[in-house]
């Protein structure tokens, strides 16, 4: 409910600059890029980064079965960065993200789509999304170490076989 409200207070904050549509395209962009920051500084201080390790704390009985759902989330989560920022096959936006509950396996819904001259084009901000929770969540200790030792083993992966990979990847990407 708090989220609805918050979105509907950003479409009326647009709505009340006069002559909204009339704008030009970088005006509009530097407009809205303002009231995205200023709503998104209202909203992370009235919630909490404890969402998801609440709530996936609650599904495990014993530590032992939350220790093997952490692992395989993590490499999920790695391996989706690493293809996210490499090969730009997605948004990370939240709204397209998936968690299994029951095998903490991780994906992404809505794959991005080529362009109209068959490219895929990437305007990300950021590399992956790392969003507060995440963070929690995985804790210090599983982001520096089964985290990065993921996303360097996919780099080395992609290095060491580059060559029959460029072969591969010429059939999708031209």
């Amino acid at each position: 409910l708090g989220l609805i409200l918050w979105l509907k207070k950003y479409d009326h904050c647009l709505k009340t600059i006069p002559n909204f549509q009339k704008l030009s395209q970088e005006e509009r962009i530097q407009i809205e890029k303002q009231a995205r920051a200023e709503l998104y500084n209202e909203m992370k201080g009235k919630t909490s980064s404890y969402f998801l390790s609440s709530y996936i704390h609650r599904l495990f009985s014993s530590s032992d079965e939350l220790f093997i759902y952490k692992k395989q989330f993590i490499s999920h989560y790695a391996a989706s960065c690493f293809l996210t920022y490499v090969m730009s096959l997605y948004h990370p936006n939240l709204n397209s993200m998936s968690l299994c509950q029951l095998r903490g396996r991780f994906y992404y819904n809505e794959p991005k789509v080529f362009d109209q001259e068959g490219r895929i084009t990437s305007h990300l901000w950021v590399p992956f999304r790392m969003t507060r929770n995440f963070q929690h969540f995985i804790t210090p200790v599983g982001l520096e170490g089964p985290f990065a030792n993921i996303l360097s083993s996919c780099a080395m992966a992609l290095q060491k076989n580059s060559f029959f990979l460029r072969s591969f990847f010429y059939i999708f990407f031209r």
